[in-house]
């Protein structure tokens, strides 16, 4: 698994589409549509194969307002497929928000952020378009 952070309208899916060759018709923005009888990641109809899941961040958000488990759900998504590219955005910065669910789901996000970061081939931080590899192990994956 590969993780792209960066702040919002920073390039982060232009850098990851360009840098892995990702096709359009290869980035899923919910992967919720993607997960019916453990076959997470594939759309049948059509053979398409899910390789980049963008606006990490935004799944995380409605998905702890649904499930309240959006950890547990993407631990079993990255372990069906751990070549999978997770773009986020980065959040935490700025003002601490007044709001009880604000600041749960920065604080869930921002340690789910530090999981993913230990178990991943490679973290990259994506800043006005260009990428800063944070790490990379020497294996490809």
């Amino acid at each position: 698994m590969r993780l792209v952070l960066g702040g919002a309208a920073q390039g982060k899916l232009k850098y990851v589409k360009e840098k892995y060759g990702i096709r359009d018709c290869e980035v899923a923005i919910d992967i919720s549509g993607f997960i019916t009888d453990k076959k997470v990641l594939s759309d049948d109809t059509n053979g398409v194969y899910i390789k980049t899941f963008n606006n990490f961040s935004f799944w995380f958000r409605e998905e702890l307002k649904n499930s309240g488990e959006p950890e547990k759900l993407m631990d079993s998504v990255i372990e069906q497929h751990p070549h999978i590219i997770v773009i986020g955005n980065e959040v935490g910065n700025g003002i601490v928000p007044q709001d009880d669910f604000e600041r749960e789901f920065r604080e869930r996000l921002g340690r789910y952020y530090i999981s993913l970061a230990g178990k991943a081939e490679s973290v990259e931080r994506v800043i006005c378009g260009l990428g800063q590899v944070i790490k990379e192990t020497d294996h490809d994956i």
